[in-house]
């Protein structure tokens, strides 16, 4: 039986296809800290969840930030690169 976690984690994979593995890998390691830290303080999954954003929006920013990391791929529009660390401290940028 797949945990809230799990479905969450999957649904996360799903949504970041056409990314390089290595950076799918690194923004689901980052998610997985994130699970880690919260079950630690005794978060629950659900409100971790809630703080971690939806799927959708994880792979938007994953998406926004490698291709802005990748030369040549980076969309006229975008904000600058660490931007979404600025939003998020969670982010999987170090």
């Amino acid at each position: 039986m797949m945990t809230a976690e799990d479905t969450y984690l999957h649904a996360v994979e799903r949504m970041l296809h056409g990314i390089a593995p290595e950076h799918r890998a690194t923004v689901l390691d980052d998610l997985r800290g994130h699970f880690a830290d919260a079950e630690e303080a005794g978060r629950p999954i659900e409100e971790t969840i809630r703080a971690l954003g939806a799927p959708q929006e994880i792979a938007d920013r994953a998406r926004e930030e490698f291709e802005q990391r990748t030369p040549g791929r980076r969309s006229p529009g975008r904000s600058s690169p660490g931007a979404c660390c600025r939003v998020r401290p969670w982010c999987w940028r170090s």
